[in-house]
């Protein structure tokens, strides 16, 4: 009985983790992967992402902050809460929310302010990140 308690504890805590692991970010921590980010020109670049390897990948959340506010969403987009995906396709104009996904975030800034320095954070379902700092 001991044993079959503890297995459904631990298979109840690993579900929680993997559920919500989309949900959480940090746009200061370093990416623990190798996903490449790249951001085109224009205030109203397109944000594209591969592994480091070129294959292509889906993504959960792309988020976007002004440089010196790290804690202020400026433009975001993620898979609805109750799709638990990596569903968004590269690349995303920024501005647009494609099918599949849902705004992120309280601001809609677009276009981009210019002189500004920003950050674009990606995230997969499994935690896995990628970041890019850019100017306008």
């Amino acid at each position: 009985m001991y044993k079959k308690s503890t297995l459904l504890v631990m298979i109840i805590v690993l579900s929680m983790f993997f559920i919500t692991s989309c949900k959480k970010e940090n746009p200061t921590e370093t990416p623990s992967n190798n996903l490449i980010v790249t951001v085109g020109e224009g205030l109203t670049p397109k944000y594209s992402w591969t592994y480091a390897n070129g294959n292509p990948t889906n993504i959960c959340r792309l988020v976007v902050y002004r440089a010196d506010d790290l804690g202020d969403t400026i433009w975001g987009i993620d898979t609805p809460y109750d799709w638990f995906s990596d569903g968004i396709s590269s690349p995303v104009t920024h501005g647009t929310v494609p099918e599949g996904a849902e705004r992120y975030g309280v601001a809609d800034i677009s276009p981009l302010p210019v002189n500004n320095a920003y950050r674009v954070l990606i995230q997969k379902m499994n935690g896995v990140q990628g970041i890019k700092d850019f100017s306008r």
